[in-house]
């Protein structure tokens, strides 16, 4: 008798996860601190966001060489190429958010806020993306 069981396999390494999430959390805490400056204009916000982008860009930055490791690990299937070009595009629009907040922080408003929208928006997808390749498979 044979006992066969089934496991999640998931298109992230667990390493790529955890770096995603905390980019994730760190570009989320940006975009809250931007609206808390739009809505008190209260400088320490800008700078608060400033800081939050900076720590997301360096762990999107792991994020997105773990997830170009993968691509040759799996042999350039869809989901993966997928995934790495929308980490790649949350770490080239993050960037450019992050040049937005170097400016004066009156300057940065409402650019600012829209490129943090769009940058959270793009690491949910990627996000979503990822664990919406967990299918059942394999033997352990």
């Amino acid at each position: 008798m044979s006992v066969t069981v089934e496991r999640a396999r998931s298109l992230l390494h667990p390493l790529n996860a955890v770096l995603l999430a905390g980019a994730l959390a760190l570009f989320l805490g940006a975009l809250l601190s931007d609206i808390a400056y739009f809505r008190t204009y209260e400088i320490q916000w800008n700078n608060f966001s400033s800081w939050l982008l900076a720590g997301g860009l360096v762990v999107g930055a792991l994020a997105l060489l773990a997830a170009i490791i993968e691509l040759f690990r799996t042999r350039w299937r869809v989901w993966p190429v997928v995934y790495a070009l929308l980490l790649l595009a949350v770490w080239v629009l993050g960037f450019i958010d992050a040049l937005v907040h170097a400016k004066d922080a009156w300057a940065a408003m409402p650019a600012g806020l829209v490129f943090s929208v769009i940058v959270v928006v793009l690491a949910c997808a990627a996000l979503w993306i990822a664990f919406a390749g967990m299918r059942a498979g394999g033997a352990s």
